[in-house]
């Protein structure tokens, strides 16, 4: 029996995003954050596998993820101001959307593969993964990822990847 090895892109509309979205995302947090957050059951961040985490800059390169000096939610105002973007009305409580926040994925398996090979990922709570290096396979998925959204939505529109 073979597993499907399927890709997965998600695609919702947004008024807008906050900081503490914004941080989420970019993962500013510092060692007490992380642990708070690990407070929610819910919650599993890895801290171990967080200097794996990367975004792709302006630049088209892999970078550290929160590596640019602007948060995501002052670029996307920035972004915003350059269209001459306004709500409805100034004193209009309904806002309309005005970005897109996209999340690329696919088969569970797959995604390891890529970004971990052969390496042994111990996904347990609190587990130690300091000794994993991240692969280039997921770096060259994430920028054809990329490259296909710059040429589909244009580099100026992607405020953060």
């Amino acid at each position: 029996m073979s597993t499907d090895i399927k890709q997965a892109m998600h695609v919702e509309a947004g008024k807008s995003f906050g900081t503490s979205e914004a941080n989420e995302n970019e993962r500013r947090w510092d060692e007490d954050k992380i642990d708070r957050k690990n407070q929610d059951p819910t919650n599993h961040y890895d801290k171990t596998r967080m200097k794996l985490n990367f975004e792709i800059g302006p630049d088209g390169k892999i970078h550290p993820l929160g590596y640019q000096k602007k948060s995501l939610e002052v670029r996307l105002q920035e972004r915003l101001a350059e269209l001459s973007w306004k709500p409805f009305k100034p004193d209009s409580k309904i806002q309309p959307n005005c970005c897109a926040k996209f999340i690329f994925g696919g088969n569970h398996d797959r995604m390891l593969e890529m970004a971990f090979g052969e390496q042994t990922v111990n996904l347990e709570k609190d587990a130690d993964n300091n000794h994993l290096h991240r692969c280039e396979e997921i770096e060259h998925w994430a920028k054809d990822v990329y490259d296909w959204c710059v040429r589909r939505y244009g580099q100026e529109n992607i405020v953060g990847f």
